[in-house]
Protein backbone atom coordinates (compact mmCIF):
# COMPACT_ATOMS: atom_id res chain seq x y z
CA UNK A 1 0.00 0.00 0.00
CA UNK A 2 2.85 2.37 0.85
CA UNK A 3 4.44 1.80 -2.57
CA UNK A 4 1.20 2.65 -4.38
CA UNK A 5 0.71 5.84 -2.36
CA UNK A 6 4.31 6.87 -3.01
CA UNK A 7 3.81 6.29 -6.75
CA UNK A 8 0.59 8.34 -6.74
CA UNK A 9 2.34 11.18 -4.91
CA UNK A 10 5.17 11.07 -7.46
CA UNK A 11 2.64 11.29 -10.30
CA UNK A 12 0.98 14.20 -8.50
CA UNK A 13 4.32 16.04 -8.43
CA UNK A 14 4.88 15.29 -12.12
CA UNK A 15 1.41 16.63 -12.96
CA UNK A 16 2.05 19.82 -10.97
CA UNK A 17 5.36 20.32 -12.80
CA UNK A 18 3.73 19.69 -16.19
CA UNK A 19 0.94 22.16 -15.44
CA UNK A 20 3.51 24.74 -14.32
CA UNK A 21 5.13 24.55 -17.77
CA UNK A 22 1.70 25.36 -19.25
CA UNK A 23 1.31 28.24 -16.77
CA UNK A 24 -1.54 26.41 -15.02
CA UNK A 25 -1.95 25.60 -11.35
CA UNK A 26 -4.04 23.33 -9.17
CA UNK A 27 -5.19 23.77 -5.60
CA UNK A 28 -2.33 21.92 -3.97
CA UNK A 29 -4.14 21.92 -0.62
CA UNK A 30 -7.06 20.08 -2.21
CA UNK A 31 -5.18 17.68 -4.49
CA UNK A 32 -4.29 14.89 -2.09
CA UNK A 33 -4.05 11.15 -2.49
CA UNK A 34 -6.69 9.31 -0.46
CA UNK A 35 -8.88 6.21 -0.86
CA UNK A 36 -11.79 6.42 -3.27
CA UNK A 37 -14.11 5.14 -0.53
CA UNK A 38 -13.86 8.61 1.04
CA UNK A 39 -15.36 10.13 -2.08
CA UNK A 40 -14.04 12.59 -4.62
CA UNK A 41 -15.36 16.17 -4.58
CA UNK A 42 -16.60 17.31 -8.00
CA UNK A 43 -18.99 20.11 -8.99
CA UNK A 44 -20.79 20.34 -5.67
CA UNK A 45 -21.09 16.57 -5.25
CA UNK A 46 -19.01 13.94 -3.51
CA UNK A 47 -18.54 11.07 -5.95
CA UNK A 48 -18.34 7.53 -4.58
CA UNK A 49 -17.85 4.33 -6.58
CA UNK A 50 -21.54 3.45 -6.24
CA UNK A 51 -23.34 6.79 -5.88
CA UNK A 52 -23.15 10.60 -5.75
CA UNK A 53 -24.09 12.82 -2.82
CA UNK A 54 -24.63 16.54 -2.79
CA UNK A 55 -22.21 18.31 -0.48
CA UNK A 56 -23.94 19.30 2.73
CA UNK A 57 -22.87 22.94 2.40
CA UNK A 58 -24.46 23.16 -1.06
CA UNK A 59 -27.78 21.85 0.24
CA UNK A 60 -27.78 24.25 3.19
CA UNK A 61 -26.88 27.21 0.98
CA UNK A 62 -29.69 26.49 -1.48
CA UNK A 63 -32.16 25.94 1.36
CA UNK A 64 -31.39 29.47 2.58
CA UNK A 65 -31.70 30.81 -0.95
CA UNK A 66 -35.02 29.00 -1.41
CA UNK A 67 -36.44 30.54 1.77
CA UNK A 68 -35.36 33.98 0.52
CA UNK A 69 -37.00 33.33 -2.86
CA UNK A 70 -40.21 32.25 -1.13
CA UNK A 71 -40.29 35.38 1.03
CA UNK A 72 -39.62 37.59 -2.01
CA UNK A 73 -42.40 35.87 -3.93
CA UNK A 74 -44.87 36.27 -1.06
CA UNK A 75 -43.94 39.97 -0.79
CA UNK A 76 -44.42 40.44 -4.53
CA UNK A 77 -40.75 41.35 -5.09
CA UNK A 78 -40.15 38.68 -7.74
CA UNK A 79 -42.33 37.08 -10.36
CA UNK A 80 -43.38 33.46 -10.17
CA UNK A 81 -41.43 32.69 -13.37
CA UNK A 82 -38.18 34.01 -11.86
CA UNK A 83 -38.53 31.89 -8.75
CA UNK A 84 -39.51 28.87 -10.79
CA UNK A 85 -36.47 29.31 -13.06
CA UNK A 86 -34.15 29.28 -10.05
CA UNK A 87 -35.78 26.19 -8.58
CA UNK A 88 -35.77 24.29 -11.88
CA UNK A 89 -32.12 25.15 -12.45
CA UNK A 90 -31.16 23.82 -9.04
CA UNK A 91 -33.28 20.67 -9.53
CA UNK A 92 -31.59 20.06 -12.87
CA UNK A 93 -28.23 20.11 -11.12
CA UNK A 94 -29.03 18.04 -8.03
CA UNK A 95 -30.86 15.32 -9.94
CA UNK A 96 -27.44 14.06 -11.02
CA UNK A 97 -26.98 12.79 -7.47
CA UNK A 98 -28.89 10.74 -4.94
CA UNK A 99 -30.98 13.64 -3.63
CA UNK A 100 -34.61 12.51 -3.68
CA UNK A 101 -35.02 12.68 0.11
CA UNK A 102 -33.33 16.10 0.24
CA UNK A 103 -35.68 17.47 -2.42
CA UNK A 104 -38.76 16.15 -0.59
CA UNK A 105 -37.56 17.59 2.70
CA UNK A 106 -36.64 20.97 1.25
CA UNK A 107 -39.84 21.56 -0.70
CA UNK A 108 -42.02 20.10 2.05
CA UNK A 109 -40.87 22.87 4.41
CA UNK A 110 -42.22 25.67 2.20
CA UNK A 111 -45.66 26.75 3.35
Amino acid sequence: MKIIKDQLNAWRSDIINFLTELRLTIHENRAHVYPVEHGIPFLGFTMFPTHRRLKKTKGIAYQRHLKTLWKQFKAGEIRREDGRASVMSWLGHVQHGDTWALQRKMFGQLQ
